[in-house]
């Protein structure tokens, strides 16, 4: 990296700070995908409740 071509202390400290930035992006989108798949799971659980209420009232 930047740090690896340019051997001073401002490229090292880019590259740690670059470095950081990558590690936080990839901790937000893990965050973001898990409620993703967590929204993703309620719209189906609502969905099937509501089928099944709705069947249920069909029968009564």
């Amino acid at each position: 990296m930047l740090s690896s071509v340019l051997i001073s202390e401002p490229a090292i400290r880019a590259n740690v700070e670059i470095m950081q930035t990558f590690v936080g992006l990839r901790e937000i989108l893990a965050t973001h995908k898990d409620s993703a798949c967590n929204l993703e799971e309620l719209e189906i659980a609502v969905a099937l409740r509501s089928a099944f209420g709705r069947q249920a009232r069909r029968h009564t």
